[in-house]
């Protein structure tokens, strides 16, 4: 992908739609810093700045005032986590590492057009950058646009202006006009002026033609590298498919009524300003369904109004909604136990206190009645996890131990005001371990509550997204029923065909190379135990490919017969051979690797040069088959096994993430949390089952 010095090509990345990474800001942070553009770096480090950007760059948020069902559906989008997504954000950083920093903001491009029109340094964390920032592919990427640029791999110029500019649209200035006529007649107020008080619109919407049109796409959905390497291809197969020959777009499937399927489109208002909607008309889903999901914190993702106006991003990343602050259970809990805590804590500095200015009329019954509270409160409740309750054990176990140190020691003593400090210390790692040692932000109840109501909002719309994603995939990839070949005395041989549901590009697109589509097949006996597997998981996560370090190792042995749709990048080495790599960087022979953009058409050498990518995927209505044999040693004469075969979705492979993990991840997210949730976010699309009993007097269907 990236040309590296001689002839080195290399390194095929850059997320798309997805994935959700960060990479911290490191002294790599001040080699990529594009030069900004005039007017932007007088104000870039000013309290001002956030101000300024929303009047070039207006932020979703502001367009949500009139545009509530857009927003809503765009605010849980792979378009609104493209800048959002730690995997991304750390993944740039890292091949911009191994490429010197030359690589430059070939991946932003895409993930950031308003980042990148305004210079940010792409090191930045997202919760440095301004709103329009981070919203990614926010209102402004499509509706600023004003020419047709063709497969440019993202490199917008975004028309600049603030909120009361021109828009460019589907349709032109009727509506626009139709609100701002006569206003008070229709009961829309608005203004168009910004020296005038009210709810503020754009004055006038241009039509632009290829906003409708399948070439819009093609801007970031067909991304070429600086040396020519293809890495994604999902415009180009769209423009080979049979959809395109019937007049079908890219628009007609991922922004209609049913995701992924060309059945029409939904009707109504496209605005609702001030309480009021506008006339009816064609209206498309901004949602796009597609194989990515969120891992972060859901008091950021989805980007919501009310939540940003309840607390900055950083302090939602402090908020424990997996602890269960806010809820009505939780709540309880911490006033009860909290409050225990706290009346002990108050009575041993007390205590303390009055022993050191020789108050003797101080005795342990005092602390007696505190710490009787605190048990009676810890055993009315249950907590949940065995790690929580063994160390909630514990924790009670040392109080107890010290208490007795205190009610056994002479007054006084070094020991008795030893015992004292260290039960406060049990204290607070207790109030630690039950999730009690809340940050100022989030030290009031009604606080956590409040906030706990947004988050059930997240929740709610994550599980819409979550049933959009199914439906776009599920149609996409098909699974027939399993065809059994052979089941007597040579062994149990059978097979299942994958299809592309599709007629409108190869399952998987886009950034093939990072998509795991891969059959999980296991045969049990008639007592469940597992005769045969494969698709299983090491455990890191990974499939039991060359990727896994468990293999590579030598600990777990290859998964031979692994059916995964993933393309890989295969990459040229120093001395001619070529090897599989997640990161397609070839290994410079420089001590300074970088890019070297390609000075002649890549068609003319007839063969790949640093690197090339090895497609896997099923082309449109096309179908591949998968054939298993579970050898004779394993199965019995007159046993009934069962075939279970799920076809499952997984947006990256988990080792991507220690391929990129030197650079850091945003939001103080750890390697091993973003692999937990990788995995838990893949999607078992289908799941085939069937019995079979083995004769050794049956023929083979072979």
């Amino acid at each position: 992908m990236i040309m590296i010095k001689l002839n080195w090509s290399v390194f095929a990345l850059a997320l798309t739609v997805i994935v959700f990474s960060n990479a911290s800001t490191t002294s790599l942070a001040n080699q990529i810093n594009p030069q900004k553009p005039d007017g932007i770096k007088a104000v870039s480090d000013e309290p001002h700045k956030k101000v300024f950007v929303e009047n070039i760059y207006p932020s979703a948020k502001t367009c949500a005032a009139c545009h509530p069902k857009h927003y809503s559906e765009w605010s849980v989008s792979q378009h609104s986590y493209t800048q959002m997504s730690p995997i991304y954000m750390a993944m740039q950083a890292r091949i911009n590492t191994l490429t010197s920093g030359t690589n430059g903001d070939f991946c932003v491009r895409c993930h950031n057009q308003v980042g990148m029109n305004m210079g940010e340094s792409i090191y930045t964390s997202n919760l440095d950058r301004p709103a329009s920032s981070r919203e990614g592919v926010t209102c402004s990427v499509c509706h600023r646009v004003n020419k047709s640029y063709g497969k440019i791999s993202g490199r917008l110029p975004l028309v600049r202006g603030p909120m009361h500019s021109t828009i460019f649209g589907p349709t032109g200035n009727k509506n626009v006009k139709y609100v701002i006529d006569d206003p008070e007649k229709k009961g829309f107020r608005v203004v168009t002026n910004p020296e005038e008080r009210g709810l503020t619109m754009h004055g006038k919407a241009e039509k632009f033609f290829e906003l409708t049109k399948p070439g819009f796409c093609g801007t970031c959905h067909d991304v070429t590298l600086l040396n020519g390497f293809r890495l994604e291809e999902a415009f180009s197969e769209f423009k080979q498919s049979q959809a395109a020959k019937n007049g079908v777009s890219c628009q007609d499937c991922h922004m209609g009524k049913v995701p992924g399927q060309a059945k029409g489109y939904e009707h109504g208002p496209a605005a609702i300003v001030d309480g009021v909607p506008t006339p009816s008309r064609k209206i498309t889903n901004h949602f796009m369904a597609g194989p990515d999901y969120p891992l972060i914190h859901p008091g950021i993702f989805p980007h919501n109004t009310e939540a940003a106006d309840r607390a900055t991003l950083a302090e939602w990343l402090i908020f424990d909604h997996e602890a269960g602050w806010g809820n009505e259970e939780f709540e309880e809990f911490a006033d009860e136990v909290g409050t225990a805590i706290d009346e002990l804590k108050e009575t041993l500095s007390e205590f303390k206190s009055g022993i050191g200015s020789q108050n003797v009329s101080y005795n342990t019954d005092v602390i007696d009645e505190s710490v009787e509270p605190l048990f009676d409160a810890l055993k009315s409740k249950i907590v949940t996890t065995i790690h929580e309750r063994t160390k909630v054990a514990d924790l009670m176990t040392d109080l107890a131990k010290h208490w007795s140190g205190i009610k056994e020691s002479p007054i006084n003593s070094g020991k008795f005001l030893a015992s004292i400090e260290k039960l406060k210390i049990n204290l607070n790692e207790l109030q630690k371990s039950l999730n009690l040692n809340f940050p100022e932000m989030w030290s009031d109840a009604g606080d956590r509550e409040e906030a706990r109501e947004i988050l059930e909002h997240q929740f709610e719309r994550r599980k819409w997204a979550k049933e959009q994603r199914f439906k776009v995939l599920s149609h996409g990839y098909q699974l027939d029923e399993i065809n059994v070949r052979k089941a007597n005395k040579d062994g149990l041989n059978f097979d299942v065909t994958v299809r592309n549901g599709t007629n409108g590009h190869g399952v998987p697109t886009g950034f093939d190379a990072e998509r795991l589509v891969f059959l999980q097949v296991t045969v049990t006996d008639s007592a469940g135990h597992i005769v045969y597997v494969s698709g299983d998981r090491d455990p890191n996560g990974d499939l039991r490919d060359s990727h896994s370090t468990y293999v590579r190792a030598g600990k777990l042995p290859v998964d031979e017969d692994l059916f995964n749709l993933q393309s890989k990048f295969i990459v040229r080495l120093n001395r001619g051979g070529e090897r599989e790599q997640v990161l397609a960087v070839n290994t410079s022979v420089s001590a300074l690797p970088f890019i070297r953009p390609e000075a002649r058409a890549t068609v003319l050498y007839g063969r790949p040069l640093g690197a090339r990518k090895h497609k896997k995927t099923i082309e449109p209505l096309g179908s591949r088959k998968a054939s298993y044999r579970v050898p004779k040693a394993k199965i019995k004469d007159g046993e009934e096994y069962k075939i279970q075969i799920k076809l499952i979705s997984q947006m990256i492979p988990v080792h991507l993430i220690p391929a990129i993990q030197e650079s850091g991840f945003d939001y103080g997210l750890s390697p091993k949390e973003l692999a937990v949730r990788v995995v838990e976010g893949a999607s078992t699309l289908w799941t085939q089952e069937k019995d079979v009993l083995i004769s050794y007097k049956s023929v083979s269907n072979e």
